[in-house]
């Protein structure tokens, strides 16, 4: 049977900082994105979130406790760098060390799909839109996507399914 990843991306986010959180609209937005899962039945079985302020506070206003989330930098990060052996690299998951001069996109895809061929049903992963978009979707803020991963560990689709509209305010 195919593993379902939930996947949630945060909320409209700050300008002017290094680890921006969410504006209001954004926490709006993801609130909204709240009620639609809870109405929808989606109780994920694990939660993984980026290690940015945006992505914690969306999960925050997902109603989980960032307590209990497993963080990865794959997933979005406000400081993923280090220096390795006088290199400056980027360290995504699984410890897979890409190149700080390389690292974008199209290095991303592979990471993300290691970890999506490992990950349990009905994880949860909040992120940001870098994440839908290496995978190939058409990604938006405040989105709530199901990715699908066929029962030979590889990636088959990205479903959108929820997007509430970018005026919502509580």
């Amino acid at each position: 049977m195919p593993t379902k990843i939930f996947v949630v991306t945060h909320g409209d986010k700050e300008h002017g900082t290094s680890d921006p959180g969410l504006t209001p609209i954004g926490r709006s937005r993801i609130e909204l994105l709240e009620k639609w899962l809870k109405e929808n039945g989606i109780q994920p079985t694990k939660i993984v979130c980026g290690t940015g302020r945006r992505h914690q506070q969306t999960g925050a206003a997902l109603g989980f406790d960032p307590q209990t989330f497993a963080y990865d930098r794959i997933f979005g990060s406000g400081d993923s760098e280090e220096n390795l052996d006088g290199e400056l690299v980027v360290r995504l998951v699984n410890n897979l060390i890409v190149s700080r001069d390389n690292y974008g996109i199209v290095d991303l895809k592979p990471a993300i799909i290691k970890f999506l061929s490992q990950a349990i049903n009905q994880t949860l992963i909040i992120c940001g839109r870098p994440v839908i978009s290496a995978l190939g979707g058409d990604a938006q803020k405040s989105t709530f996507y199901i990715i699908v991963i066929g029962d030979d560990g590889k990636f088959q689709t990205i479903i959108k399914k929820f997007c509430p509209p970018a005026s919502s305010q509580s």
